[in-house]
């Protein structure tokens, strides 16, 4: 679901996408395939997260024994920018962006630490945040975009997740403080 308001000299930009994926086999305890199920993260999604390292709620686990990939049966997320022109440079146009996203997946079942499950009482904690900054070059035939992004509220960070100072890495470890479902 996509919606733009127009602003006299800029516009603010929304994005809500939503899926739940069922595994239909006579399998009760199956998840999705992994490579029929939702994913978060990259130049398109959750910014401050590399592409398949979001997920599960407030999981470490991910589903492959040799990656981190992770990936869910259920998907929340939610993105807002409010875009302005900077100026024009070389006859194109220079825009900036403030962005923000909100999202997670989850599974339908819980992950191999007994978390990741989706649950209507942990959205809340489970939910991610970020916020950045961007810039797009209009070419008229191409945009290059170059986005900053920082992790707000990361789900697998202790103290629900908030950050409390400036850290490049999550200071949580797998088991430590951890709720199950």
């Amino acid at each position: 679901l996509l919606h733009q308001i127009k602003l006299r000299k800029a516009s603010l930009n929304f994005r809500f996408y939503g899926g739940v994926g069922w595994d239909i086999s006579d399998r009760a305890t199956a998840n999705m395939p992994f490579f029929r199920q939702f994913m978060v993260g990259g130049t398109v999604s959750m910014r401050a997260w590399s592409i398949r390292q979001l997920g599960l709620g407030n999981s470490l686990a991910s589903d492959t024994a040799f990656f981190t990939d992770r990936f869910g049966d259920i998907q929340l997320e939610w993105n807002m920018e409010h875009r302005h022109k900077i100026g024009r440079y070389f006859g194109y146009n220079l825009h900036g962006a403030v962005f923000m996203d909100v999202g997670n997946v989850w599974n339908h079942l819980p992950a191999s630490d007994g978390l990741g499950k989706f649950n209507v009482k942990y959205l809340y904690r489970d939910l991610a945040l970020a916020a950045g900054y961007g810039l797009r070059y209009d070419l008229s035939f191409l945009v290059i975009r170059f986005d900053f992004a920082y992790k707000v509220k990361d789900p697998v960070r202790e103290g629900a997740g908030w950050m409390k100072s400036f850290e490049w890495r999550s200071t949580n470890r797998l088991g430590l403080n951890r709720r199950s479902n």
